[in-house]
C-alpha cells in the first residue's frame, strides 16, 4: 500500500514538472512570435502605404500566423479590397467579424461586405449579356472614281486683320479695386476652408489613435484633409495679401493721365497654303 502511494506521488510530481517545462517553452515561443508579428506588421504597413497591396497581404498573413490578432484579418481584407479582389476581401471581412463579433466598426464592415457583394453581382450580370454579332463590311458594287490630286497652291498672305487695342480704359483704378476686393474675399473663403479641413484632419488623427483597431482608411483620410488644409491656407494667405496690396495701391477711383495711355497695337494676319493654314501675329509699339 505504501509503495502504491509513493508511486502515485512520483507520477503526480512528474506531471507537474512536465507542465511547468511546457509552460516555460510556450511563454518563450509566444514572446518570439510577438516580436516576429510586430516586424511583419511594420513591413506590411509600409507596403500598404506605397500601394503594394499583394505584398502587404502576405506580410499581414505572416503576422497573423504568429499572433492571432483579429486586427490583422481586417487589414488583410482592406488590402484585398484595394487590390481589386472583392471575393477575398469579403472572406477576410467575415473572418474578422467571426473572430471579433463585438468590434466597434462592425456596422462599417457589414456595409463594405454588402457593397463588395453588389459589385460582384453587377459584374456577373454584365458578363452574361450577349455581345451583338459583328457587322460585315459592305463591299462596293462599282469601281470608285480615281482620286485627282489638286494642283499645288502657293502660300499667300491675306491682308492682316488689325485689332486696335488702343482704346483707353476710363476707370482702371476701379477695376483694380474690384479685383482686390474679389481676391480678398477669395482669400478669406480659402482661409475658412483651411481652418475647417484642418479641424477635420485633427479629428481623424485622434480617431486613428483612440480607435480599437487600426483603420488605414481613416489614416489616409486624415492625411488628405491635412494636405487640403495646408494648401488652402497658403492660397488664401496669398490671395488675401494680393487683394490687400491692390486695394492699398488703388485707393482712389479717380482716373489719371497714365490710365489713358495708348496701349500697343496688335495685328493678326492669316496665312493660307495648299496643305496647311496658319497665322502671323505682330505687335506695334
Amino acid at each position: 500500500m505504501n509503495k502504491l502511494k509513493l508511486l502515485r506521488r512520483a507520477l503526480a510530481g512528474a506531471v507537474v514538472l512536465g507542465l511547468c517545462v511546457a509552460a516555460g517553452a510556450a511563454q518563450a515561443q509566444t514572446a518570439e512570435q510577438k516580436k516576429a508579428a510586430k516586424e511583419y506588421f511594420e513591413q506590411a504597413r509600409r507596403l500598404y502605404d506605397v500601394g503594394k497591396y499583394q505584398e502587404a497581404i502576405e506580410a499581414y498573413q505572416k503576422a497573423y500566423l504568429n499572433v492571432e490578432d483579429p486586427v490583422f484579418l481586417y487589414n488583410i481584407a482592406q488590402s484585398h479590397r484595394l487590390n481589386n479582389q472583392p471575393e477575398d476581401a469579403i472572406r477576410f471581412y467575415k473572418n474578422y467579424l467571426r473572430r471579433s463579433p463585438d468590434a466597434a466598426n462592425k456596422d462599417e464592415v457589414q456595409k463594405k461586405i454588402e457593397d463588395l457583394q453588389k459589385e460582384i453581382d453587377d459584374k456577373a450580370r454584365g458578363s452574361n449579356k450577349t455581345a451583338p454579332p459583328p457587322v460585315e463590311p459592305v463591299k462596293p458594287t462599282t469601281t470608285p472614281p480615281p482620286v485627282v490630286e489638286p494642283p499645288p497652291v502657293t502660300p499667300t498672305a491675306a491682308p492682316p486683320v488689325v485689332i486696335n487695342t488702343s482704346a483707353p480704359n476710363p476707370e482702371p483704378k476701379r477695376q483694380w479695386r474690384t479685383t482686390g476686393i474679389v481676391l480678398a474675399g477669395v482669400g478669406g473663403a480659402l482661409l475658412v476652408t483651411s481652418v475647417v479641413t484642418g479641424s477635420m484632419a485633427n479629428k481623424a488623427a485622434k480617431d486613428v489613435e483612440k480607435g480599437p483597431t487600426f483603420d488605414p482608411d481613416a489614416e489616409s483620410r486624415g492625411k488628405t484633409l491635412n494636405k487640403v488644409a495646408i494648401t488652402t491656407g497658403l492660397l488664401g494667405l496669398a490671395a488675401g495679401i494680393t487683394g490687400g496690396v491692390l486695394l492699398f495701391m488703388n485707393g482712389s477711383s479717380s482716373s489719371s493721365p497714365e490710365a489713358t495711355a495708348v496701349e500697343p497695337r496688335f495685328a493678326l494676319a492669316p496665312v493660307l497654303g495648299g496643305s496647311y493654314t496658319g497665322a502671323q501675329a505682330t505687335y506695334r509699339f
